[in-house]
């Protein structure tokens, strides 16, 4: 059986998620998720479990006990991958004349999706996630003291019984307000490889990552999130390359499709810091 175009790229475009990405560990709720090539869905399952537990009462009869039982209320809800990329670009003969277009493919592919891709989907998943945090009013007003403006967005996760494993992305102007507070301590193993990613540190049991400016919306300076109710995919629908019938050369040509959900009981797992109205 033939290897496709889309099963040779499709390692070239995870690289430099691996890379590259500040929003990475949002994939890992990806294993509940199902989605067939082409669909352009893709189908998460929720479970609500409220009214699962109730008080025993042993003078009850049987009657009234069985009365009281409900049903399990899971679902597969059914999401559009609503971001939808086309990737081309034209490889000239003297290009790829000491290499063949699919390896050629490739190197281009890989600057495409570092430089371009990766960011677009990062503000994408962080602007969902700022959106969700202001429709919940689970947003706190900045002050000038950063330290605890981060303390009243993680209450919000903490208070939902969805305070493990934080994650908060801030941009330059949070991170430097927490930073003046005098209560951040940096990482101090991994120094060098964790100022490349843009992990800056753990606070509060938040591991904080500073993104740059345009990945969060404006007005916004940072997004607090439990990264397990986020499902966040991202799939090469369709990849080839080809001889170009108008041009010496050949056409790269690929579609990407991802979205960004979290489910409605779940969203209490996200709030943000909002600047527009910042104080003493």
């Amino acid at each position: 059986m033939a290897i496709t175009a889309s099963e040779i790229y499709s390692p070239v475009i995870d690289q430099p998620f691996d890379d590259e990405s500040f929003t990475k560990e949002l994939e890992g709720n990806n294993k509940e998720i199902k989605f067939e090539k082409g669909s352009k869905t893709v189908k998460v399952r929720t479970v609500v479990t409220a009214g699962a537990v109730t008080n025993h009462d042993a003078a009850e009869d049987f009657s009234t006990q069985i009365a009281g039982i409900v049903n399990v209320d899971s679902t597969i809800n059914t999401y559009t991958l609503d971001q939808q990329k086309d990737i081309k670009q034209f490889l000239d003969r003297t290009v790829i004349a000491t290499n063949n277009s699919i390896t050629e493919g490739g190197k281009v592919l890989h600057a495409i999706v570092s430089e371009q891709l990766v960011p677009l989907i990062d503000a994408y998943r962080l602007g969902v996630l700022a959106a969700i945090a202001t429709t919940n009013s689970q947003n706190t007003a900045a002050t000038a003291d950063g330290y605890a403006d981060v303390l009243a967005a993680r209450a919000f996760l903490i208070n939902a019984r969805l305070g493990k494993k934080m994650l908060g992305y801030v941009n330059t102007t949070t991170a430097d307000s927490i930073r003046l507070s005098d209560h951040f301590v940096p990482y101090v193993p991994g120094l060098e490889k964790t100022l490349r990613s843009g992990d800056i540190g753990m606070l509060a049991g938040i591991k904080i990552k500073e993104v740059p400016a345009d990945l969060l919306p404006d007005n916004v300076g940072m997004v607090v999130v439990n990264p397990t109710v986020v499902s966040a995919p991202r799939f090469l629908d369709d990849s080839k390359v080809g001889e170009s019938a108008a041009a010496f050369g050949s056409l790269l040509l690929c579609l990407y499709m991802y979205t960004c959900v979290v489910s409605v009981p779940k969203q209490k797992g996200v709030s943000a810091i909002l600047e527009t109205s910042v104080s003493a």
